[in-house]
């Protein structure tokens, strides 16, 4: 795979996210489709959060925030 995007170049890669972009949001929306009728939305927000025993919600806030960021700078 790697010899065909050196051969073929960068727009292999692009023409792959093209035809990859449609896959994984049908495959999304199928997953939830599929886990609907076995989850309860009122459970899921009843369960208290997961992190350590006094630990800032704020350092787990501006953590997931740096990561989201840097994540939305790598495909601009």
């Amino acid at each position: 795979m790697n010899l065909y995007v050196v051969i073929r170049g960068a727009e292999s890669i692009k023409w792959l996210e093209t035809l990859a972009a449609p896959l994984l949001l049908a495959v999304g929306v199928g997953l939830m489709v599929w886990a609907w009728p076995n989850m309860s939305m009122t459970e899921l927000l009843a369960q208290p959060p997961s992190r350590p025993e006094g630990a800032s919600v704020y350092g787990y806030f501006f953590a997931g925030l740096t990561a989201m960021v840097g994540f939305g700078r790598h495909y601009r």
